[in-house]
């Protein structure tokens, strides 16, 4: 599991709340404490949209952060630095069947129930930490070891510095 802490927090912020390299994550969730505390469920509303609308993709449950990323930001944005936030990011699973050909894993996308990506910021530090969910019991850490690989190469493609323990 990864888990590192990044020097630059503004760079990453700027990347994050108004670059587009985080965009087609989903949100899983988001808690963000300014002068109040927000708390953001990135859970579909399947019931709100027309039939046709591309919320409705099969197997999509998640709005994407793009479509988030505005309200977050008018949370965030002001003169002061939010006291804490915590969100939660989903790889798309479009995206995860491409994650295992890319590293020739052979599992088949219904046995990845999730590949997350944590933003922790408490105390003037940003904390990044993956996570990994799996339908089915194995003792291969191959997709873990291969997501954090792929997490870091994100993040080194973006100009985000981290530091590890």
């Amino acid at each position: 599991m990864l888990a590192a802490t990044t020097p630059d927090v503004k760079t990453f912020m700027n990347h994050f709340l108004t670059g587009t390299d985080f965009d087609r994550f989903l949100l899983c969730e988001a808690t963000i404490m300014t002068g109040s505390t927000y708390i953001i469920d990135g859970h579909i509303n399947k019931d709100f949209y027309d039939t046709d609308d591309e919320h409705l993709e099969p197997h999509r449950i998640y709005q994407y952060w793009e479509e988030c990323k505005p309200l977050a930001f008018q949370m965030i944005k002001g003169s002061r630095t939010p006291l804490a936030m915590k969100i939660v990011l989903m790889l798309a699973p479009y995206n995860v069947e491409a994650f295992l050909d890319r590293y020739n894993i052979p599992m088949s996308p219904e046995q990845i129930a999730g590949l997350y990506l944590n933003i922790r910021y408490e105390h003037e530090e940003l904390t990044l930490s993956s996570g990994t969910a799996l339908t089915v019991f194995t003792l291969d850490k191959t997709v873990e070891h291969m997501w954090d690989e792929m997490l870091i190469q994100f993040f080194k493609k973006q100009g985000i510095a981290l530091m590890t323990d």
